[in-house]
Parts: structure tokens; C-alpha cells; sequence
């Protein structure tokens, strides 16, 4: 819980002969937050693909670039239940999120498609989100539909590497399917990006806009 207070210092007692003149108000304001974990991506979160040339873009069918991978770290003050989430800040619409990759032949449900668009907000492509399989022990194992209650609802074990939209994920204790309590938390996220097929504009620079907002939850 979040709590607001603050202080108004101010004075009206003046002798009676005295006309009151101008006032100022002085406030003290802050927040009392649980716990202080701070969320960090190793690197500062950007995962640059530089220059693509535009040569190496199919014409006629999807184009998969190369997976990249960023760390995840969160670092509590004290031992606390998180949870997270990833927003994404480029959604595209409904239908837009069908796309095939190496890992998964088969067609992508659109909650696991966040979307790349270019300088004017158009799609180019898009890209999917998936907990590394070697760092499978440190990555959260538990999550939760985002309709559910974090606090109170209930958990399941996590039993697919991708990400999705509108879901809650955290870290189990131990064989328990319930929260932990941790203070260091972590985990390595492969990006995987796929550019649409272009039949024109391949000889225009297109830049390459995605992004999503992680968003720490106390539990």
C-alpha cells in the first residue's frame, strides 16, 4: 500500500493592528513503500540490432532475425513475494499477432506477440519473449492469468518458455506453488524478432521500434 501525508505549516495570529500580507504554503510530502525491490535488465534493457541490411529481408515471406538475450535481475531491501508483468508499449491489433518461428512451427496466440512498428507507428513486425531454457532453475515457475487476484488467487506451474501479454508470473518456494520470499530474484530473456514481409519500401530506412514496460508487483 502506497500512503501520501504531508504537513501545512502556515500562521495567522497577527496583532490586531497589523493588516495580514501575503501568504506561502510549505508541504512535506513523500511515500511509505513495502519492501523497495528495485527491477533491473543487465545492460540497461536495450537490445540494439544496429543496421539490417535491407538485402536480407524477404520480399515475400517473414523474416527471423538472429535471438538475443538480456538478464533480468530484482533486488529487494528485505526477503519479499513479487510478482511481474510485461506491458507492451507498441500493441498491435487484433489479428496482427500471427506469426511463426523456428522454436514454434505452429501459429503464435496473440498474447504472446509484442509488437515492432516503425518511426510513424505502423507495424513492421513483431517479437516474442521466452524465460532461456538453460537458466529454466533461476526464471520464475509459477504464474497466474492477470484476471486473477495476485494476493489471493491461484498460482500454477508455469509450464510454457514464452511470455505472455495480461499475465502475472513469480517465483515458487521451492516444490510449493506458492510465492516466495526472496531478496535477489533473476532470470534470462531470449528476444526473438520477426520482420514482416515487405513488396515495397525496401529501399527506405525503416527504423525499428519495440517496447514493453516490466511492472513489479507486491504480493
Amino acid at each position: 500500500m502506497n500512503r501520501r501525508f504531508f504537513f501545512t505549516l502556515w500562521a495567522l495570529a497577527v496583532p490586531a493592528a497589523v493588516f495580514a500580507g501575503p501568504t506561502a504554503e510549505l508541504r512535506v510530502t513523500g511515500r511509505i513503500v513495502p519492501n523497495a525491490c528495485v527491477p533491473n535488465f543487465v545492460g540497461g534493457g536495450v537490445v540494439d540490432y544496429g543496421a539490417i541490411p535491407s538485402s536480407t529481408l524477404s520480399s515475400h515471406a517473414l523474416t527471423l532475425l538472429p535471438a538475443k538475450s538480456v538478464g533480468l535481475q530484482v533486488s529487494c531491501g528485505i526477503p519479499a513475494s513479487v510478482a511481474f508483468r510485461l506491458v507492451d508499449n507498441r500493441p498491435l491489433a487484433t489479428g496482427d499477432g500471427m506469426v511463426k518461428t523456428s522454436a514454434r512451427p505452429s501459429m503464435l496466440r496473440d498474447e504472446r506477440y509484442f509488437g515492432l512498428k516503425n518511426g510513424q507507428g505502423l507495424r513492421v513486425g513483431g517479437y516474442v519473449l521466452r524465460f532461456e531454457p538453460r537458466d529454466n532453475a533461476a526464471a520464475p515457475n509459477l504464474q497466474m492469468s492477470e484476471s486473477g487476484n495476485a494476493a489471493s488467487g491461484t498460482w500454477t506451474a508455469r509450464t510454457d518458455g514464452m511470455l505472455l501479454q495480461n499475465t502475472l508470473y513469480t517465483w515458487a518456494a521451492g516444490e510449493h506453488g506458492i510465492p516466495a520470499k526472496m531478496q535477489q530474484m533473476g532470470a534470462t530473456l531470449s528476444i526473438q524478432p520477426v520482420i514482416d514481409s515487405r513488396s515495397e519500401g525496401l529501399g527506405d530506412e525503416i527504423p525499428l521500434d519495440g517496447s514493453a514496460t516490466f511492472e513489479l508487483i507486491y504480493l
